[in-house]
């Protein structure tokens, strides 16, 4: 039993790390191209396709539901600069990506 929940463990922290990994590639592509956000918004058309064609059984509304942890995080990550500022432009942010997701996703 313990073998079995340590390899679930790894496969959700893996998870996780692709996860922030897609963050991290979406503010790479703005920050790269400030005036061009298509290439943010492809990547996450991208992410919400795969998951479609990968993990069909998975409801839209589990993408929606990863709002919370994210700003968890990202209050971790900033401590005492998270805000309310930095809360709303964050919540903007996960709406843009959430956005995308969601249009591969029910593509």
């Amino acid at each position: 039993l313990l073998i079995v929940f340590s390899k679930i463990q790894i496969l959700a922290f893996k998870n996780v790390l692709l996860l922030f990994q897609v963050f991290d590639d979406v503010i790479s592509a703005v920050e790269e191209k400030p005036g061009d956000v298509q290439p943010a918004c492809d990547k996450l058309t991208a992410v919400g396709k795969m998951h479609k064609a990968k993990a069909s059984q998975i409801e839209h509304k589990c993408f929606q539901a990863m709002e919370e942890p994210f700003l968890h995080m990202v209050k971790e990550v900033l401590q005492d600069r998270f805000n309310e500022k930095a809360e709303g432009l964050f919540r903007k942010f996960f709406s843009f990506c959430l956005k995308y997701l969601l249009e591969g996703f029910n593509s």
